[in-house]
């Protein structure tokens, strides 16, 4: 078989493919990856990173990566990076109490720089 014909007809459709099939398959529920994932990366930078924010941030290196060398697998990663912060979403909300304030990333990173620059 050629590999156009057995490649989706769009990127959306390989990119679900791939979420909802072979990656659910070998990695569970996204929102796991990403919970850990976010921990990580809260640690790391010293401020919380919610498990949706770093599927944004996914979606973000794609982006660069695309406006660097364009190709159709950055494409692909996107819409599965979108379709990935749906599941996540949909998990926080059906376990989150909506009267919970949210702080926004860069309300957040605003702090953070505030912070920093009162101990120079």
């Amino acid at each position: 078989m050629d590999e156009d014909e057995s490649r989706p007809a769009n990127v959306l459709e390989e990119a679900a493919a791939l979420v909802d099939g072979s990656r659910q398959d070998a990695y569970g529920h996204p929102r796991d990856n990403y919970r850990r994932l976010a921990a990580m990366w809260s640690a790391y930078l010293g401020i919380e990173i919610t498990p949706v924010q770093a599927v944004d941030m996914m979606i973000a290196v794609k982006l660069s990566r695309q406006a660097n060398a364009p190709k159709r697998d950055n494409l692909v990663d996107i819409a599965g990076y979108a379709r990935v912060a749906e599941m996540v979403s949909e998990l926080d909300l059906a376990t989150k109490d909506e009267k919970e304030p949210r702080t926004s990333y860069g309300d957040k990173m605003r702090q953070k720089v505030t912070e920093r620059k009162a101990h120079l």
